[in-house]
């Protein structure tokens, strides 16, 4: 065989070689982008059924679900009230940047940290660009939100929430990162930031977008600090959450 027949034949082989490496390692970040999360370049605007408007009438909507576990003394609040407003102090998140990302918020007697950490979105065609809801169902129509959604752009149907110290009242406002869609969060609360320590409780909502944002918050004899919020969905493409107007009561 001469030179040149045996010096194509190996450049055939490390082409062939390359591609090959090329489309393993391209099978690879699709694999890792789907256990991820979704690109952040398909979050904006909301992706969903219906696009044609960014508001819905009022409605009556469906009351949460509170699973009790321990036994533990809880009080459920799924609407806005002057009680719960009293009661309670709201994390100021107007001055972070439109798009910043943060791991954690601060008030002036507390941290709250996300292990995943969150975008800033202003409400407009470059942010939450639908209708949050109604009272008294959310405390305001047209918020500031955190968006679950990493440092490298993926979000995430997971939202874990840490406070630096113990709360006995806890609540947020959730929606969807998408329309036409109604879908189930799950809640739930532990006493520490531990993989061991059990559930006190749950809660079950259902919520959705535009004008379909829900309260969820508690109020506990048992002190607790780790929040986590599961989205569920059947599609592993749907794009994230979305929480507003945060509010606690320390422990004493």
């Amino acid at each position: 065989m001469t030179s040149f027949y045996r010096n194509t034949i190996f450049a055939a082989c490390c082409l062939a070689m390359l591609a090959s490496c090329e489309k393993k390692t391209t099978d690879l970040d699709k694999l890792e982008a789907k256990k991820t999360g979704i690109s952040a370049e398909k979050v904006y605007p909301l992706a969903g059924n219906d696009m044609s408007t960014n508001i819905l009438p009022k409605k009556n909507l469906p009351a949460a679900v509170l699973t009790n576990y321990y036994d533990v003394k809880v009080k459920l609040i799924d609407t806005v009230c002057d009680e719960y407003l009293k009661e309670t102090r709201k994390f100021d998140i107007s001055k972070l940047k439109d798009g910043e990302f943060t791991y954690d918020i601060k008030d002036k007697k507390i941290t709250l940290s996300s292990t995943m950490g969150f975008k800033k979105l202003n409400n407009g065609p470059k942010g939450w660009w639908t209708h949050w809801n109604y009272s008294p169902y959310t405390e305001s129509e047209y918020p500031n939100v955190l968006f679950a959604e990493s440092e490298e752009g993926f979000v995430s149907n997971v939202m874990i929430l840490n406070l630096n110290k113990k709360v006995t009242t806890f609540g947020f406002e959730i929606a969807p990162n998408a329309t036409g869609m109604d879908l189930n969060v799950n809640v739930s609360y532990q006493e520490e930031d531990s993989k061991l320590e059990n559930e006190l409780f749950s809660v079950n909502q259902t919520v959705s977008a535009p004008s379909g944002a829900r309260l969820i918050a508690v109020k506990s004899q048992t002190p607790f600090k780790k929040i986590t919020i599961v989205l569920e969905n059947k599609k592993p493409e749907l794009p994230g959450l979305a929480i507003s107007n945060i509010r606690y009561t320390l422990a004493k």
